[in-house]
């Protein structure tokens, strides 16, 4: 864990003193604006890049679940009627999936709605033996 601190320290430390020697060109006029702003873009995404594959990947995984989706092909509902039912096999409230998957309160309703009515049913737990009877999830 150190070594790790010690060197994600000294590579910033490098950056930020070719950042400084890149602002001195800049500023001693001996680069363009576009080129200058260009570099400091570039670094930038670079780093989004690097962070985002080595900090976020991690924490973007799904949690093991009771459920899941069938790998089939699904022509019945639509992917995010699925993301729906799914999350209602988890037992998530409608708010809680309009959190989880960051849409409307209303949108949700709705979506719950159109699978009410796609698996000719009137309430969750119907909607879930449905699905299940359909292959639609299938229980680990």
């Amino acid at each position: 864990m150190v070594k790790r601190a010690l060197l994600y320290g000294l590579l910033l430390s490098a950056l930020l003193a070719g950042l400084k020697l890149i602002q001195y060109s800049f500023f001693s006029y001996r680069i363009d604006l576009e080129f200058y702003l260009s570099i400091i873009a570039a670094i930038f995404l670079g780093m989004g890049l690097w962070v985002g594959y080595h900090v976020f990947a991690k924490s973007g995984e799904q949690p093991h679940t009771s459920v899941q989706v069938f790998s089939g092909e699904n022509e019945l509902l639509s992917d995010r009627e699925m993301e729906v039912l799914l999350a209602i096999a988890k037992g998530q409230t409608n708010q809680e999936i309009a959190d989880t998957l960051f849409v409307s309160l209303n949108t949700v309703k709705t979506h719950v709605s159109n699978i009410y009515t796609k698996l000719n049913v009137s309430r969750r737990t119907q909607a879930l033996a449905k699905a299940k009877s359909m292959n639609l999830i299938v229980e680990n």
